[in-house]
Parts: C-alpha cells; structure tokens; sequence
C-alpha cells in the first residue's frame, strides 16, 4: 500500500503543467490569426527546440523516426512485424523473436503502416495465395445464384403455410446471401505501380497494398467507402495513392535532408503538414536484453478528428501497471520493487518526465540466480495542432533469460541502460529540413513558399 501511495503522488506530481497544456484553446482552425497566436504562445518552447545544438559522440551514427532525429553510439536492430502474420496484430519482433513494445503502431496519413522482417519471394506468394481473389467474376456469380434459390425457398415455405418462424427464418438467409453478394460485388484488386505488388480490397472497404521492397515486405492498410463513386470513397482513394507515391526506402542511419515522415526503412518526403504516428522499438547488438522504443506523432488541433495516432500512456500510468515483468514471474518471487526517482531531463532543449520501476527477481540456484529487470519511461505531451511539435514517450525494457530463453545473457545493470537511455533522449530533437516546416516559417515571420 505504501507504494501504491507514493506512486499515487508521484503522479499528481507529473500531471502538472507538463503533462498537460491548459493554454489550449478549444477550437483552433487550421489556419489564420487564432493559430499564429497559439503558436505564439509556445514561441519560447519551440526556439528551445529549433536553436537546440546537438552534442554528437564522436563514432556515433543518427536514426530518425517520424520527425525525430536521435544519436546511437553502436549497431542497432529494429522490432519488425513478423512474416507469418504482417498485419495481424502481432507485437513486431526483434530476430531471436523477443518480442518490441506490444503497443507499436505506426501509420501515415490515412493508412497503418508496417515492415516486415527480412522477407523472399515466397512471402509474397503466400500472401497472394491468402488475400487475392482471384475470380472475382465466379464469386460474383455464385452468391447471385445462391440469393435466388434462397429467395425460392422463402416462397416455397409460403407456399406450404409454413409458420411465421420458419418464414422468417428463411428470410434471414436470404439477407445473409445479399449480403455476401454485396461483398463480392465490392471485392477489387488494384495496381498502384509497384513491381509484383499485391493491392486487395475486401468487400468490407478494408485496402491492403503489401509489395516486397529491397527484401522486406511493406504492407499499407486503410479502410475506403466500398461504393463506387461516392464522394468519400474517391477522396479516400486520392489520399492513399498521394501518400503512396511519396513512400521510398531509407537505408539504415539514413537522416533525410527534405520534409517528410521516418519508419524503420522507409521514409515518406512531404510538406510537413501530413498526419503520422511512428512508435517503433531498437535494441543494441551487443545487449539484445535491453529494448528502446519511441513513440511519437502529430496531435491534431481541437475540433480537427482523432487523427491516426494514439496517444502513448502516460509515465505514472505505466509504472502502476507495468506489465512487462510482473506478469512474468509469481508475485512470491518478487524481492524487491523499486520505482526510479521521478524527475525531468533535457531532451534537445525541452524537459521531459522521466520515471520507472525495477524489480528484482529472487531465483533458488546457480543454474536460477536473482536477476532484476526494469522499465524506465520519458516523455512529453506536445502541443495540438503544431506539427513542430509532436508528443515524444520513449521507454526502455530491461528482459531476463528467464523471460526469453534465447537470451544468451541477463540485462545489464540498471545504471549501465539507463546512461545510454539518457545519452539517446538528450540528443533527440526535431529533424530540422530544407525547406523548414511551416510552422517553424511562420514563427520567424518567413513567407512559405506556395506548393506548385
């Protein structure tokens, strides 16, 4: 119960003024004087961040992710989606199949986003063999003829002066026939330019563009109105081939110069302006024990919709929960646990919360020694409908062998993991580009350049 309290406190503590943004007016257009004022407001915030001068380690390699840019002082591995279920919902996994964080999602504009582990041919031929329907017309056909004997049988069992139940429930399958036609009917392949792509669309308006890229399979997922013609679905449609014609691969440490969106491996070029959320996990070669994961998107303004991201949860909920460990091990085993002193620190000029939990594990054995796992969380909440400022969470997770028997090693202590946690969110920032993002434009009173 003492702890239960203390963390209770700490998280009054950290939903004070920067969990939150009570300056926020509750309805922003996207443009114009109001938006130039709320900009105004947060000026010396984003100055913090635009003036922000990186201390990079000499050696070190830059990754970005969304339109975050950070530093890593060794090799790194990404968390992928994992090749026998693309888009399934499964957690991305890491190539000892340990897995990222469970919660990743990443997606631009209006399509989820993902990357699959290194992938062949034969991926691809599953997934063709799995999602393409490949007599549209036979389907078609089968269904319209399934509707008129059902309909037949509904007039038959009048005919008898079967009851009222009976008749009804023939009705039933009736309508379950039309509506299976009407999926049929709506079932579509479609070609968006890639070489031996593979573009489905369900029936139930569910769009999936997978394509294997520089030996990764890359899988685009939106939902589209499935009537054709609608003003929705047309509009729909021109989103997504937009977006997918500004998609290209982005090699390993590859910064972009241009405006535009990061995915492990990919990168969109863009104006700045576009909807994304990017929450993808890394790990270091030589400690595959310990998992980094960023989480980071565009809040929309007021009034604007949800957007496509979801909000991370926030520190002091996820040291209440923590998941990760306790429900790995019987609580009788458990030592010791120890929340991390809650505080802030500078991530590229702006402060962040920073907390955690560790717990020790008591083992029996040699062959079973006492270990201590660990999560340590960071973040902040961004600013609605400022592109320039995105919210940022990031969370390190410490695993045992006990958890993942592939692990050759137990994590390392956690004052080692945390340094290189620090070291990371000191010099994350916002990727700055040629040309700046509007936002940083207006604010320093520029003329932005008009698309062409």
């Amino acid at each position: 119960m003492k702890i239960v309290k203390a963390l209770l406190i700490t998280s009054a503590t950290l939903l004070g003024p920067a969990g939150c943004d009570a300056s926020t007016s509750p309805s922003v257009p996207r443009s114009g004087p109001v938006l130039e004022e709320r900009l105004q407001q947060h000026m010396p915030r984003l100055q913090t961040t635009r003036d922000f001068t990186p201390t990079w380690t000499p050696g070190s390699t830059r990754e970005c992710l969304g339109r975050l840019v950070f530093e890593v002082d060794g090799p790194i591995e990404w968390a992928l989606d994992p090749l026998r279920k693309v888009e399934d919902n499964e957690p991305p996994l890491f190539p000892d199949d340990v897995p990222g964080d469970r919660r990743e999602r990443m997606g631009y504009g209006v399509m989820r986003v993902m990357v699959s582990q290194p992938a062949t041919e034969e991926v691809m031929e599953m997934h063709r063999d799995r999602y393409q329907t490949a007599d549209r017309g036979a389907s078609v056909a089968a269904w319209t003829s399934a509707v008129r004997r059902d309909e037949a049988e509904v007039a038959a069992a009048r005919a008898r002066g079967d009851s009222q139940l009976v008749v009804d429930a023939y009705e039933r399958v009736v309508m379950k026939s039309k509506e299976e036609l009407k999926i049929a009917r709506n079932r579509r392949i479609h070609n968006f330019g890639f070489p031996g792509e593979l573009a489905t669309e369900s029936g139930t308006g569910r769009l999936a563009v997978r394509v294997l890229l520089d030996g990764n399979v890359i899988s685009l997922v939106s939902y589209v109105n499935s009537e054709e013609g609608n003003p929705l679905r047309e509009e729909a449609m021109a989103k997504i081939r937009r977006d997918i014609k500004r998609m290209r691969l982005r090699a390993p440490g590859e910064v972009p110069d241009e405006p535009g969106v990061c995915f492990p491996g990919l990168f969109f070029a863009d104006d700045g302006t576009t909807d994304y959320h990017a929450h993808a996990s890394f790990r270091y070669v030589d400690r595959p024990n310990v998992a980094y994961s960023i989480d980071t998107g565009y809040r929309p303004a007021p009034g604007m919709g949800e957007g496509i991201a979801k909000q991370p949860i926030s520190n002091w909920r996820q040291v209440l929960a923590y998941p990760g460990v306790l429900l790995t091990m019987p609580a009788d085993d458990v030592q010791r646990r120890d929340v991390v002193k809650p505080g802030g620190i500078l991530a590229g000029g702006l402060s962040f919360d920073k907390t955690g939990i560790a717990i020790t594990r008591e083992g029996d054995t040699k062959l079973d020694p006492s270990v201590r796992t660990y999560q340590l969380y960071a973040g902040m909440p961004g600013i609605e409908g400022v592109q320039a400022m995105p919210f940022v969470s990031m969370t390190m997770q410490g695993w045992s062998q006990q958890t993942y028997p592939q692990l050759k090693q137990q994590p390392p202590p956690l004052e080692e993991s945390e340094k290189r946690f620090d070291a990371i969110l000191h010099n994350l920032h916002l990727r700055h580009t040629t040309p700046e993002m509007p936002d940083y434009e207006r604010l320093l009173g520029k003329q932005t350049a008009s698309p062409e």
